[in-house]
Order: C-alpha cells, then sequence, then structure tokens
C-alpha cells in the first residue's frame, strides 16, 4: 500500500472515530432523523416477514448491504470535507485579519 493511500487510510479511520460521537448527538436530538429510523425499523420488520425465496431474500441482502456501505463511505466523505471545509474558512478567517 502506497504511503498516500495509507494516510488517507487514517485519516477516514481517526474521522470515523471522531464522527460516531459527535454526529450521534446531533441526531438524537433530530427529530426528522428519529422519525425516519423508525420508518425504517416498521419497514424493515415488514421486509423479514414477507415470503421470498432464497434466492430473491440473498439478492435484497447484498442489495441492503451494499447500499449501506457505499451510505457509509459516502457519509465518512463528506464528514472529511467537512473538516477540510472548516480549515479552509479558519485559513480565510486568518488571512483576512492578517490584512487588517
Amino acid at each position: 500500500m502506497r504511503m498516500e493511500d495509507r494516510f488517507r487510510e487514517l485519516v477516514k479511520s481517526a474521522a470515523d472515530h471522531l464522527k460516531e460521537s459527535s454526529v450521534q448527538k446531533f441526531l438524537e436530538r433530530d427529530e426528522e432523523y428519529q422519525k425516519d429510523v423508525n420508518e425504517l425499523n416498521e419497514v424493515e420488520q415488514a421486509y423479514m416477514e414477507v415470503y421470498l425465496s432464497e434466492k430473491q431474500r440473498l439478492i435484497c441482502d447484498k442489495l441492503f448491504f451494499c447500499k449501506d456501505r457505499v451510505d457509509y463511505e459516502y457519509g465518512i466523505n463528506a464528514y472529511i470535507a467537512g473538516l477540510y471545509d472548516a480549515f479552509r474558512l479558519i485559513e480565510l478567517f486568518a488571512m483576512e485579519e492578517i490584512k487588517r
């Protein structure tokens, strides 16, 4: 693994660790998110009660797994991009202060 790739993986891992506690605080207070979670739980229960052949269930389960994995990767990259943007804003504000 290249050093650049290893660094990226380390940043992703660290951001994921930090994200868990900070994001969870926001999600616990977000009523819309809580409604979405409740709806997801209801739909998931309904899915489990639907008769599907083994092949159909495997396809659906793989679809859900892949979707979750893509959503996770998107989320962690969005979090890292947010950190990057925050640093850029701090840098811009610092430059403005220096100009004064």
